[in-house]
Formats: structure tokens, C-alpha cells, sequence
């Protein structure tokens, strides 16, 4: 589904919510966010190992862990959201979203985080040729002004300094993983994470 759509980013707003006293009681299987300081906590598969794969990934690790800083004490709402968009856990009536799977990713953060997060995986559709893993920065752009829109209201300027961390934060990590399955690497393909964040580095909000 095209960025320009908002349908998709009008999603996010439905499974993004405040993390209000009833939430708490009510839901109980989430992951908090990293500790102050954690540049990157332990991947998502046993398939990355970044600890022996440090070599040749400085520059992946630095970009991390300034926007790590950022995040860290950063402005935003703490709420809920799921952090796997991957189009597997989405089932479609047409063009309409019905059903979203996976509610082991639910993660407690801050909006402007989520919302990164969303903005630079939502086009992400596994094991398909000639299909981009990443959005292009304007689809993530489009998908963040459509998720604005759905909100209500514009990010402030300090919940964008957030959510310009997060992108590149997310970004960061997508990368950290092709270094690890690639280690001695150095041109990097078209359109893997790690040629993305090499050439917008900390300027995915801002260019």
C-alpha cells in the first residue's frame, strides 16, 4: 500500500495507545524500552551476534549511539505500540486492515519512537523478489505527516528531535544486523540498510 495512503498510518493510531492505569491492568505481555545508555540490548535473533562482529561496524555503532543520547532523554508520551510491521502480521480485507497478529511486539516507548519505527518498516514484506526491505525517506516521511494527521495534531519540535533519533536509530539497527551476517562487507548493496544509513546517516528527518 502506498505511503500516500494513510490508511496505513491510520492503523498505527489504533494500535499505538496510552499506557494509562487500565492498560497496565490489562496488558501485561509488553517490552519496556532499553535502559538509558544501552546502545543496543540483545537482538531479535540468535542469527546476529554483534558482539563478534564489532570490527568494521564503528561507524554503525557511533550513529546509534548518538541518537541513543537523544532518545534516551527525549520528548514524547509513553504508550504502547506494536513494533512489528511486517505486512505477515497484517491480515487484509481488500484494502482494509482487519486483523494484526504478533502481540508479543507490543513495546511500551515513547510516541514519537513508535512512530519512527513504524515510518521506516511498514513497507517491510519478507522473502519477496525486487521488493524493497526499507521505505524510501519520502515514503517515511508521507507515512509520518498521514500518521499527524490521524493524530490530530503536529509532533512538537522537540518530540521531532526524538522522532529524527529514532529514525536513525531504527535504521542503525537494521544495519547492525546485515554487518553481522556480512562482516567484511564494504560495498554495501542498493538499498540495504547499511547504504541507506551511510548516505542519510542522522538526516532521515531532516536532509
Amino acid at each position: 500500500m502506498a505511503a500516500e495512503d494513510g490508511r496505513v498510518a491510520g492503523l498505527a493510531t489504533t494500535i499505538i495507545a496510552p499506557a494509562g492505569p487500565d492498560c497496565w491492568h490489562r496488558c501485561t505481555a509488553f517490552r519496556f524500552p532499553p535502559a538509558p545508555g544501552t546502545l543496543w540490548g540483545r537482538p531479535h535473533s540468535n542469527i546476529f551476534d554483534f558482539e563478534a562482529t564489532t570490527q568494521g561496524a564503528e561507524w554503525i555503532d557511533e550513529l546509534n549511539r548518538a541518537a541513543r543520547a537523544i532518545m534516551d532523554h527525549g520528548a514524547g508520551q509513553l504508550l504502547l505500540g506494536h513494533v512489528d510491521w511486517s505486512a505477515k502480521h497484517i491480515r487484509y480485507l481488500g484494502q482494509r486492515a482487519h486483523v494484526v497478529y504478533d502481540w508479543d511486539s507490543l513495546n511500551l516507548n515513547k510516541e514519537p519512537v513508535l512512530v519512527a519505527h513504524a515510518a521506516m518498516t511498514f513497507t517491510y514484506i519478507p522473502f519477496l523478489p525486487d521488493v524493497a526491505d526499507s521505505p524510501t525517506r519520502e515514503e517515511s516521511l508521507a507515512f509520518i505527516a498521514d500518521y499527524e494527521v490521524a493524530r490530530g495534531s503536529a509532533f512538537s519540535a522537540a518530540e521531532r528531535q526524538t522522532l529524527g533519533a529514532a529514525m536513525t536509530s531504527t535504521m542503525a539497527y537494521g544495519a547492525r544486523c546485515e554487518h553481522s551476517l556480512a562482516p567484511t562487507e564494504r560495498n554495501y548493496p542498493a538499498g540495504s540498510r547499511r547504504a541507506i544509513l551511510a548516505h542519510y546517516k542522522n538526516g532521515f528527518l531532516h536532509a
